[in-house]
């Protein structure tokens, strides 16, 4: 994107929710035989050129997508506005998921603050936190927002582990399992977004 543009843009690269997603191409990966058996599977320095794919992939559509993109005129139609805050959500001990089971433990053992970054450009927001969100909890930021254009981001300011929706617990998915954070704790990092949102 920076080549196509030149020296006047520098492209920044925010990560979305991400708590559930994976690479289209991934280098390692997993198998499992008929007997239920799982390997992994690394293509090891070949799998840059999946990198490489997938990175000039996303840079052509996003050139494509910046060139449908309208200004408007006046800063005073043009708020530009940051707001920081924190939340206190449950945590548990996180686990070392290696795969697929039918019981974990969950109990929660105590506290943290999550950071929350939003800022304003425009009739636009972008909504982010360290942990990795999954797309539910980035969908029910979007749907309580009032602005025309939304972003929610993950992994600001170094990251952390996933802090996955209420669902996940119930299902004991890997996202859960690899979470430091309590059942619920996405969904009150989400409301406190909404109430950021709201005052802005």
């Amino acid at each position: 994107m920076e080549e196509q543009y030149g020296d006047d843009v520098v492209g920044l690269f925010l990560v979305g929710s991400c708590g559930d997603q994976s690479a289209a191409s991934r280098s390692k990966r997993y198998t499992i035989d008929k007997d239920r058996n799982w390997s992994q599977v690394d293509a090891k320095d070949a799998g840059w050129i999946l990198l490489t794919v997938q990175g000039e992939r996303l840079g052509t559509e996003v050139v494509r997508v910046s060139g449908t993109n309208r200004t408007s005129s006046g800063s005073a139609r043009s708020p530009l506005r940051l707001l920081t805050d924190s939340v206190t959500v449950g945590t548990v001990a996180m686990g070392n998921p290696t795969g697929p089971t039918k019981t974990y433990d969950f109990t929660p053992n105590g506290t943290a603050e999550a950071p929350i970054w939003v800022l304003r450009v425009g009739q636009g927001v972008f909504a982010g936190v360290e942990p990795e969100l999954s797309t539910d909890t980035a969908l029910d930021i979007e749907q309580h927002s009032s602005f025309a254009h939304t972003a929610v981001l993950s992994m600001l300011e170094g990251g952390s582990k996933n802090m996955a929706e209420a669902r996940s617990y119930a299902r004991i998915t890997y996202e859960a399992m690899d979470s430091s954070y309590a059942k619920g704790a996405a969904e009150t990092a989400a409301a406190k977004v909404a109430d950021i949102l709201h005052s802005l």
